[in-house]
């Protein structure tokens, strides 16, 4: 089969079997024969023979769009020009691999790495500025305004606003049929001061013309008729842009995640915050496939940020900060809801994150990250006296390091006796160690705010434990798991890190008095804590981090227990119990040693084991399905999550903070200081709260990669949601 014969089968493929629109044929043909005759002209064999399109045609072609072809309107092509061409040969193979032809797989054609696209924002006080201009009772400034209304309300595309018919719009109930992209009909929705706008221009009109929108200048066009094309529409838009002095481009959409700048978010290979990732060019994050739970690595490929007032939510010791529209996840009868973080409450349970994976890069030897480790905790260093100086009570951990730094340096520092205080002080001398001390993090900070170094996040395993067990050797609590600071944020940075292991840490804060070993004094204020609570989670901290206190941590009973907000379950499962009469009481009772099942559905949040016993004896009795029981099952052991409960929320003030703004492609959440959270805005619906399927259904989007879809809606839903968040309907 030559080239040109199978690029014909594709096409006829697109229009009779995907029914794809007329435009979208036309531009596969166009990028299709345009490889044809390259590859032709080229002499390449692929040409006459589609069996032979190899790597290296693919190469070539790429080289020649890069460096050699010239569009004679536009000159060289673009990256994402580049990747059409691309785009369409591959598509072109994926038919015929599912034809059953074997030709080059299109896995293997990768597209140009193209530069983020640009979110563009049309702030509220951009918009009143637009609308502000439109004035006036002329009849070409009527229109203008209801056509700025229509298109801020429905979202419309402007080949569709161009469409538009008189007889298609129905001003009495707000809402008419758009036919978008390859022939879909899709429901759109009016708002009250569109409805008004539209009215007042439509009453004044004396044509018969059956266009919403018309010219008022030139010609009438082919038609017979003045309807204002797609460019003039265009046009329009940029003139009253300029007009209003706004600098953004207008347009209907907005994608957007809201987090405060010092929200950590964990990349493939760091942990950042999120004004750093917004400013660096690492776009590779964890997601959570909410489907089976699974991390999976995903790519930012928007960003953008802008002002906000925000929340302070803690859960089960974890702490974020983010606006009330970011949403959160939160599970209702076995399945995983959004909510935004002005809807949570407290006792509500919200999904963290139980491990991240991690590899890193080997940067120092273990020991100098534990010597740095414990220096942060509790020592000194001195740039002016090129001195390192470090202090405890206890002579033998000093001892420790000092044949540490043996080991490092084959130097030997000495130990000495504080005079004002019942401790020990080791001095080393060393110009060198003290600016890499320096470099890696800095020194000068006051104690309240230190921070783990950030080389540290992208370094290995081995070398994050060692960096920890120096510091908990400094500050940490000899009887059981528990770090010390003044620092919150380096406690959250160390809370961070433990995820890579699995470890659940808690962060408090106390009022506590402490005597310092340096100089005897008394520090009284705020400590805060970070305590490591469960069993399992100080089985590993203790595996994990050598640290010379681990030996004496004591087997006290966990204060802590997993739990499983999945009381809802229980409670429906009881309730069709009794419909079908079942004694279930004496049953749990007797085989499970539960006396009060009841309590489980209406009083106490069950344990995992608990949950499982429950889910077991109800299958035992029929009263769920084999399906239900591995859905009900497998929703709750989903290994790298955990339910953290609602402990505190505050609003921030009325203070705006410059916030962040993400777009994740695949699986649309971020591991966000270690809680799983999601958002995504389009247009002024969004800006007000609306759920994302509607707002798809709304734009007429096709897959779910363009407005991130999660939940289905219906059209009587759309119109809820229209009439409760557009600013139009206020």
């Amino acid at each position: 089969m030559t080239l040109k014969e199978a690029i014909i089968r594709f096409l006829e493929y697109c229009e009779l079997d995907k029914n794809l629109s007329q435009t979208t044929i036309r531009m596969y043909s166009y990028y299709l024969n345009f490889f044809a005759t390259w590859a032709g002209n080229s002499a390449t064999e692929a040409a006459e023979d589609i069996l032979k399109l190899n790597d290296e045609h693919v190469r070539k072609f790429r080289l020649f769009l890069a460096q050699q072809y010239v569009n004679p309107h536009k000159g060289a092509l673009k990256r994402q020009s580049q990747n059409y061409f691309l785009i369409a040969l591959r598509s072109l193979l994926r038919y015929l691999v599912r034809e059953g032809v074997e030709v080059l797989s299109p896995d293997k054609i990768m597209l140009g790495k193209t530069r983020d696209r640009e979110i563009r924002y049309l702030s509220p006080e951009d918009l009143q500025k637009l609308f502000a201009i439109i004035s006036g009772t002329s009849l070409v400034v009527l229109r203008d305004r209801a056509m700025f209304e229509v298109l801020f309300s429905t979202g419309l595309r402007v080949a569709e606003l161009s469409r538009l018919n008189r007889d298609r719009i129905n001003t009495e109930n707000g809402e008419f049929s758009v036919i978008g992209k390859g022939g879909h009909i899709r429901v759109v929705f009016l708002s009250k001061r569109a409805i008004e706008y539209l009215t007042k221009y439509m009453a004044t009109r004396k044509d018969t013309y059956p266009a919403v929108f018309i010219s008022y200048r030139g010609k009438k066009n082919a038609n017979g008729e003045r309807r204002l094309s797609p460019r003039q529409i265009e046009r329009l838009i940029e003139g009253y842009r300029i007009k209003a002095g706004i600098t953004a481009h207008v347009t209907p959409h907005v994608l957007r995640h809201c987090l405060h700048p010092s929200t950590r978010i964990f990349t493939t290979t760091s942990i950042t915050i999120a004004r750093n990732l917004f400013y660096q060019t690492t776009n590779h994050i964890y997601s959570l496939n909410a489907h089976d739970g699974t991390l999976e690595h995903d790519v930012v490929a928007q960003k953008h940020n802008h002002l906000s007032s925000l929340y302070s939510i803690w859960a089960d010791g974890y702490e974020i900060k983010c606006s009330g529209n970011h949403r959160l996840f939160t599970c209702e009868k076995g399945q995983i809801k959004e909510i935004p973080a002005k809807d949570i409450r407290i006792g509500d349970y919200i999904l963290g994150i139980q491990k991240i994976p991690h590899g890193g890069t080997r940067y120092f030897p273990d020991d100098l990250w534990r010597l740095l480790g414990y220096t942060l905790g509790d020592g000194i260093v001195n740039r002016e006296r090129r001195g390192l100086f470090l202090y405890d009570k206890k002579r033998d951990y000093l001892v420790y390091y000092q044949q540490l730094i043996e080991r490092l340096f084959h130097k030997l520092p000495a130990i000495k006796k504080n005079q004002n205080s019942n401790s020990y002080q080791l001095l080393y001398y060393d110009n060198e160690l003290i600016e890499l001390f320096m470099q890696l993090t800095n020194f000068h900070e006051k104690a309240p705010t230190k921070r783990v170094p950030p080389l540290l996040f992208k370094a290995t395993k081995a070398e994050i434990t060692a960096f920890l067990a120096g510091f908990y050797d400094a500050e940490g609590l000899t009887t059981a798991p528990r770090f010390f600071s003044t620092s919150f944020e380096l406690l959250k940075d160390i809370q961070m890190l433990l995820l890579y292991f699995g470890i659940d840490a808690h962060l408090e804060e106390r009022i506590r008095s402490v005597r310092l070993p340096r100089n005897n004094a008394v520090f009284k204020g705020v400590m805060n804590e970070l305590v490591i609570l469960d069993k399992q989670s100080v089985a590993l901290f203790t595996k994990h981090v050598p640290s010379l206190k681990r030996d004496s941590f004591t087997n006290a009973v966990s204060r802590f227990s997993i739990k499983l907000p999945f009381s809802d379950i229980i409670d429906e499962i009881m309730v069709r119990a009794k419909k079908k009469t079942i004694a279930y009481t004496p049953f749990f009772e007797k085989h499970y040693g539960i006396k009060y099942v009841k309590r489980y559905a209406q009083q106490i949040v069950p344990e995992t084991k608990t949950f499982f016993k429950l889910l077991q004896g109800f299958y035992d009795l029929k009263v769920i399905t084999r399906a239900e029981y591995e859905h009900y099952r497998s929703f709750a052991m989903m290994k790298q999550t955990k339910w953290l409960k609602v402990k505190k929320k505050t609003k921030l003030g009325s203070a705006q903070y410059s916030v962040y703004d993400f777009f994740v492609t695949k699986n649309h959440n971020l591991i966000t200081d270690g809680i799983v959270s999601h958002n995504s805005f389009a247009t002024d619906l969004l800006t007000h709260g609306a759920d994302l399927r509607s707002v798809q259904e709304l734009l007429g989007h096709k897959n779910i990669g363009t407005t991130q879809i999660y939940t289905h809606v219906t059209n009587p839903r759309l119109r809820e949601i229209h009439e409760k968040y557009h600013s139009g309907n206020q």
